[in-house]
């Protein structure tokens, strides 16, 4: 079965999803992120910290921003989540193969978190990745390229 997405809806609703968790965290957001993938693929992650366990039935956005401070077990590494937003998986090390090539955007300040996301958004079979940071704001890739 093939997924089709509305690119510029779900990249609106990356954005959105992405602010929600920034703005619900409050002052003390560690910054975030994300990868929207096909259920099938298999991606290049390694879990961090314990076993994530909490409730699961809240917003996506809401359950992100609960983990998005420094007291929590799973504030670090990416959060998987499925075309339709839902998470597939919390605390993850996102590591995608570095594409020497690809034209990275200098201008600004980033790190490892944009890094992987710009990376990551290369991987057959990922939709999106998105990034919130206190210095960047809302970051969102497509194919490699910042959306």
């Amino acid at each position: 079965m093939t997924v089709t997405i509305n690119l510029d809806e779900s990249i609106h609703a990356l954005r959105v999803l992405l602010e929600d968790v920034a703005g619900a965290a409050g002052r003390n957001f560690t910054g975030v992120g994300v990868v929207v993938a096909r259920k099938s693929v298999h991606l290049p992650t390694f879990p961090i910290g314990p076993p994530f366990k909490d409730d699961l039935s809240g917003s996506t956005a809401s359950v992100i921003a609960s983990v998005s401070v420094p007291d929590s077990a799973h504030h670090d590494g990416f959060h998987i989540l499925t075309s339709s937003l839902k998470i597939s998986a919390m605390s993850q090390y996102f590591s995608p193969p570095v594409i020497e090539s690809m034209e990275i955007n200098r201008s600004t300040k980033f790190g490892g978190r944009y890094l992987a996301a710009a990376f990551g958004s290369k991987i057959d079979g990922v939709l999106l990745t998105g990034i919130a940071t206190q210095a960047l704001g809302v970051v969102v890739f497509y194919d490699g390229k910042e959306m």
